[in-house]
């Protein structure tokens, strides 16, 4: 089984420097119990969203079938790359992905999972809750976050996945601002509660 994830800058790792991200730990974990059985791949870029994994996903998977080793076909695919898309553009005072445009964009990556023979399974991991108090007074940054616009995101991923009888693992507010490391990335002690929640959904 080849699960493969595709993330963003707080999937990554950032900013967990002791066990390098929930990924990472999966990864680790796995590979003790199953050895080659169970191989994480990785694929991410900071700042990703949901449009991007549109451009990347089929390519991906273009790829993979090309390899000898994707023909067992029972691919498990983790997306967890949202919170960008819900994020205020502070030049053009807008989402950078609308809730309409996200909706679709939510279901054409199913639609295209469906229609994979290498994927046997995909689970949608929702947003984090962030500490909007200290992310928006921070000068350094082009976006805004407000957790009542990540709320929501979350509760149209929620409603796609529900709709079409996939795994949805919603952390939404299950952090405390404790759990981070600045303003938007958790901590190692967030990056555990990632994993253990995942976790639950590969490991029967």
């Amino acid at each position: 089984m080849r699960i493969v994830v595709f993330w963003d800058s707080i999937s990554e790792w950032f900013w967990d420097c002791d066990k390098w991200g929930w990924v990472n730990m999966l990864k680790v974990d796995l590979w003790k119990k199953f050895w080659y059985d169970k191989m994480v791949m990785n694929y991410w870029i900071a700042s990703y969203t949901s449009e991007n994994v549109l451009k990347v996903f089929q390519p991906f998977f273009d790829w993979c079938s090309r390899r000898e080793i994707w023909e067992e076909k029972d691919s498990i695919v983790i997306i967890a790359i949202w919170i960008n898309d819900c994020c205020i553009d502070t030049i053009t005072n807008g989402p950078r992905i609308n809730k309409e445009q996200f909706r679709k964009n939510i279901q054409e990556i199913i639609n295209r999972y469906k229609n994979d023979e290498l994927i046997k399974k995909v689970i949608f991991v929702g947003n984090i809750n962030v500490d909007e108090k200290v992310v928006n007074n921070d000068k350094r940054g082009d976006f805004l976050f407000f957790n009542s616009d990540i709320e929501k995101y979350n509760e149209i991923i929620k409603e796609n996945c529900k709709q079409n009888n996939l795994d949805f693992i919603d952390l939404f507010w299950l952090m405390e601002n404790e759990d981070l490391e600045d303003w938007l990335h958790p901590n190692t002690k967030w990056h555990e509660k990632i994993f253990n929640e995942v976790k639950k959904f590969l490991i029967d």
